[in-house]
């Protein structure tokens, strides 16, 4: 069904000149971003690890978890972007990840059925937003010509945080509890919410000495 639905998609392509500059793998741009969206997927990768795991140990069925959290995802996505078109990613990213840690709080703290749906819906919702829009994020730092590198660069980044996260919780979940792990990957999405205010700030302070310039 991809491959038929991609067939259909034309999109017109026109070949960048030449600068005479060497090939650039990643944009100085964007490796900040990048930086907060391999925290944000470190959580990401404990959640599809550990998740049938700790739903088995407090005999909750891990697929309902899972369902609950996709139809969020559904419905959150395109609400999402509308509000990001609308506004701004800020205005989207910075709540976005503050929900996603309050879901990964209740697991820590509740486990029991209704924390388990109480946290699918809120991971839904936080982690259903920010992700588009820090793909959105990367690909506007960019030229057109460095959309391609900088969507590698975003992959990149989610499946770095996904593999490394898995196996650094594992380490945490075997050593302490799930407790811990839900705490540290909470720690881990405050960790991206820090770095993307971080970048906020700098472009603000950017900005303004533009304007004073």
């Amino acid at each position: 069904m991809a491959l038929v639905l991609a067939s259909q998609v034309n999109v017109a392509f026109a070949k960048p000149v030449s600068s005479g500059k060497r090939l650039i793998l990643f944009d100085k741009q964007i490796i900040p971003v990048s930086v907060s969206t391999f925290f944000v997927f470190v959580s990401y990768g404990g959640i599809t690890t550990f998740i049938p795991l700790y739903a088995a140990s407090i005999s909750f069925h891990s697929g309902t978890f899972f369902f609950i959290y996709a139809l969020t995802l559904l419905l959150t996505r395109p609400v999402a972007g509308m509000l990001a078109d609308r506004y701004s990613d800020k205005m989207v990213i910075v709540p976005a990840l503050g929900v996603t840690m309050v879901a990964l709080v209740i697991l820590a703290f509740f486990p029991s059925a209704t924390g388990m749906i109480a946290a699918s819906i809120l991971y839904g919702i936080g982690f259903g937003s920010v992700q588009p829009a820090l793909q959105a994020t990367t690909i506007r730092r960019v030229a057109t010509e460095r959309i391609g590198s900088a969507n590698a660069s975003f992959s990149t980044a989610t499946d770095l945080g996904i593999g490394l996260g898995a196996m650094l919780l594992g380490v945490v979940s075997q050593f302490t509890s799930f407790r811990m792990l839900f705490l540290v990957s909470a720690v881990s999405v405050l960790l991206s919410l820090l770095v993307f205010t971080v970048i906020q700030r700098n472009e603000k302070v950017k900005e303004n000495t533009r304007k004073t310039a």
